[in-house]
């Protein structure tokens, strides 16, 4: 998007969006829902504005969390019950027509607020014109009347469908291309004695993430220094393992916990003494990226399990098989695009965590649901994704390395669980190594194991 028309694109719409906040051209219920979300992106606006021009970087701890509450309280689960995010809220107060389709729109246009941060006017322009559309077929209506919902439907289905291509563009950037450097910036150039840093994300931060953050700041250096030994060397190894040469890659995609930047900073100084740059991005909310509930990339714990729940197939208001073929199109170029820089991508290195709380999701009626046909088409696209990917990012020419730790939420001893495992991981791999081979061989020799708890245990698995 050029430049110029990109800024006056993003001008008209912001500046049309906070007549909305306070119009009441639209007949309620629908008069409400546009306000309130209006409202909201009109802070989404404000927030860019801060960012492109530097000044979220200096705000004191107060205004950042101020700012966090006001983007993501919304969807805590003490407001969630009267949140127009809530499919069963949205479709309880606008009626099953539109309830649901709307609850959704809203739920992608949250999605927007890393874009905000991140300064991408280009994309926070297309929601925002998205929404307007939207609006505009709701504006002036009689009390009685409806705007056709095929009409509505449509709008969502060609969205998406004619931005694949930017949205694959970027998916495959944020793998392969190390000069998108926010995130690295954050991890590699904060103060991270200083909890500001956490905010510069725009992801949610709740007390777990500070807290973390906090203990590893309390760690000597060493301490650090091992995990992230622990971390790197075992990516390495695998590569030895496979016998891929490491010294032809470049690139290295790393997947942490927010809070977790000291170790991460580590490790990203370890990959460069193996001449590999840090690929980082965020962790993807908008229903094109989803593809099931695991966290990846620079996440935090889930703002509120039920939200995530009630969202995870809303692709289903636009999934067809001309989309999944327009975008498997579009990765393909995109990769295409950037073929060099994948050629070189060494693969993943992932900090996992545990310890969350327990969630037993709520079925809800008012949900999107993928039907048989989506569910198929899922799989395809998952196959022909892959394929593609293994066509530029040579599955053969990469490895990867998964380590976990656990986050406060595991509870009191979190602490205590933490030096554990950090001793769990650093012990002698090459002793351990052997064990585990062992246990491979005389497993591989035979057809099933039965495993039997002893003691209070019941466990009784074949």
């Amino acid at each position: 998007m050029d430049q110029e028309i990109e800024r006056e694109r993003y001008a008209l719409a912001t500046e049309r969006i906070s007549q909305i906040a306070t119009e009441e051209s639209v007949r309620e219920p629908y008069r409400s829902y546009f306000q309130r979300v209006a409202q909201f992106l009109s802070l989404l606006s404000e927030t860019m504005d801060q960012a492109l021009e530097g000044s979220l970087d200096q705000e004191s701890i107060e205004d950042a969390q101020r700012r966090n509450q006001a983007l993501y309280g919304d969807i805590l689960e003490e407001n969630y019950g009267t949140s127009y995010a809530n499919p069963t809220y949205a479709v309880g107060k606008l009626g099953e027509q539109f309830g649901g389709i709307l609850s959704f729109l809203y739920a992608d246009l949250r999605s927007c607020i890393g874009y905000a941060f991140e300064g991408r006017m280009d994309f926070l322009t297309i929601f925002l014109e998205l929404f307007l559309e939207i609006y505009g077929m709701f504006e002036g209506l009689l009390a009685g009347e409806e705007p056709e919902k095929r009409e509505v439907e449509q709008a969502i289905y060609w969205f998406y469908h004619d931005y694949s291509e930017i949205f694959e563009e970027r998916r495959v950037e944020e793998i392969t291309d190390p000069s998108l450097d926010f995130f690295t910036k954050i991890v590699m150039e904060s103060d991270l004695s200083d909890p500001r840093y956490l905010y510069r994300y725009g992801e949610y931060i709740s007390d777990c993430e500070i807290e973390a953050a906090q203990f590893l700041n309390g760690l000597d250096e060493d301490q650090i220094q091992s995990m992230a030994d622990t971390f790197t060397e075992g990516y390495r190894i695998g590569f030895v393992n496979l016998g891929v040469d490491l010294s032809k890659k470049e690139t290295v995609q790393i997947h942490y916990p927010i809070g977790f930047e000291r170790v991460v900073r580590a490790s990203i100084q370890n990959f460069a003494k193996l001449d590999l740059r840090p690929t980082i991005s965020r962790n993807p909310s908008l229903s094109f990226f989803k593809a099931g509930g695991e966290k990846r990339n620079a996440y935090t714990k889930p703002v509120n399990p039920q939200y995530d729940y009630d969202h995870k197939d809303d692709k289903a208001y636009y999934l067809d098989k001309s989309f999944v073929e327009r975008r498997l199109e579009a990765l393909r170029a995109a990769f295409e695009k950037r073929k060099e820089l994948a050629a070189v991508h060494a693969g993943p290195a992932v900090i996992e965590i545990f310890g969350e709380r327990p969630f037993e999701p709520r079925n809800k009626k008012e949900n999107a649901r993928h039907d048989d046909k989506q569910q198929r088409l899922n799989v395809y696209y998952a196959n022909q994704s892959g394929q593609i990917t293994n066509e530029y990012i040579h599955g053969d020419e990469r490895s990867f390395t998964i380590i976990a730790y656990p986050i406060p939420s595991i509870g009191p001893k979190f602490r205590e669980i933490f030096q554990e495992t950090v001793k769990i991981n650093t012990l002698d791999y090459h002793l351990y190594q052997s064990m585990q081979q062992r246990i491979i061989d005389v497993l591989d020799s035979g057809v099933k194991a039965h495993v039997k708890g002893g003691g209070q245990n019941r466990t009784d698995l074949e």
